[in-house]
C-alpha cells in the first residue's frame, strides 16, 4: 500500500507540513519518492510517524528523538542504549514534572489566597495578609522595602 503525504497526514493525525519537518529532519528513515519527487509513505512508514508522533508529544526533543529513531533502525543490537537513552529522558520528565507540580501547587495558593483577600475586603493589608502557609520563597518576593 502506498499513500500520499495527505493519506498518511490523516492515519496518523499531524499535518503534512509537520510530517515533511520530521523527514527533512532524519526522523522517518524509510520514506520513499515517487517519479515526481512526491513522498510515498508506506505501513511501516506510518508506525515510524506514529512513533516519532508519541515521543514529541512527551516534549522529546527533536535532536534525542533522531537518535532513538536512529537506534531503533539499527534492530536489536541497540536495544541497551535505547533504554538507557528513555531512561534518561524519563528521569528529566520527572524532574520537570516535580518543577511543574510545585508551580501548580504555588498558583493554587495565590488562588486561594486571592480568595481570602476577595471576602476579606481588605486589600490595603496587601502584602501583610499574606497567608501564613505561604512558602518563605513567595513571601520574599512580596516585601516592600519599608524604608521607602
Amino acid at each position: 500500500m502506498a499513500l500520499t503525504i495527505q493519506e498518511a497526514a490523516e492515519h496518523v493525525g499531524l499535518t503534512q507540513s509537520a510530517i515533511r519537518y520530521y523527514d527533512r529532519k532524519g526522523l522517518l528513515p524509510h520514506v520513499k519518492r515517487d517519479k515526481y519527487n512526491n513522498r510515498i509513505f508506506s505501513e511501516d512508514d506510518l508506525i515510524w510517524i506514529k512513533l516519532v508522533k508519541a515521543l514529541r508529544e512527551n516534549d522529546m526533543p527533536i535532536e534525542m528523538v533522531k537518535e532513538y529513531v536512529t537506534l531503533t533502525a539499527q534492530g536489536r543490537q541497540s536495544l541497551k542504549t535505547r533504554f538507557e537513552l528513555m531512561t534518561t529522558y524519563q528521569k528529566q520528565l520527572e524532574e520537570k514534572l516535580d518543577r511543574d507540580q510545585a508551580n501548580y501547587i504555588t498558583i493554587n495558593r495565590w488562588i486561594n489566597h486571592f480568595i481570602k483577600v476577595s471576602n476579606d475586603n481588605d486589600l490595603s493589608e496587601f502584602p501583610k495578609n499574606v497567608d501564613k502557609n505561604f512558602p518563605e520563597s513567595i513571601k520574599k518576593t512580596l516585601r516592600f522595602d519599608e524604608d521607602k
